[in-house]
């Protein structure tokens, strides 16, 4: 699953639909957002409107900078992107479980419009085993 090890299969998610009414979308937010009329995905914000994104080996670069992604993850150091500017008003997402994850890394295009996100991932709800 693309967002292991932070949501597993039978988790629940409690999504706020309204929470980016009120502030703004953040950096590391795990955002629920539609692809069409009928399916949403849900992924971690990584790259902010206006930057330039870049993969080398795994790393991921902001405006030349290495990001340090404060949670745990599966890295991929097979893994490389752009560079790509991010338009205005555009996110880049990518999975946590980033050897499995369809992502920004391979949608084209690569960016989700704000107007798509449904909300924030407010709280995961681990199925009791």
């Amino acid at each position: 699953m693309g967002m292991s090890p932070t949501i597993v299969d039978g988790d629940r998610l409690l999504i706020h639909q309204r929470f980016y009414e009120r502030v703004d979308i953040e950096r590391f937010d795990i955002v629920a957002f539609t692809v069409s009329p009928d399916l949403f995905h849900y992924k971690r914000v990584i790259g902010m409107p206006g930057e330039k994104i870049e993969i080398r080996n795994g790393e991921t670069y902001i405006n030349d900078k290495l990001l340090i992604e404060p949670f745990e993850m599966q890295k991929w150091s097979e893994s490389n992107f752009g560079p790509l500017a991010i338009p205005e008003g555009e996110y880049f997402v990518m999975g946590d479980n980033r050897p499995n994850s369809a992502d920004s890394r391979i949608w084209e295009p690569a960016t989700i419009k704000k107007g798509n996100i449904l909300g924030k991932v407010a709280e995961v709800v681990r199925k009791a085993k």
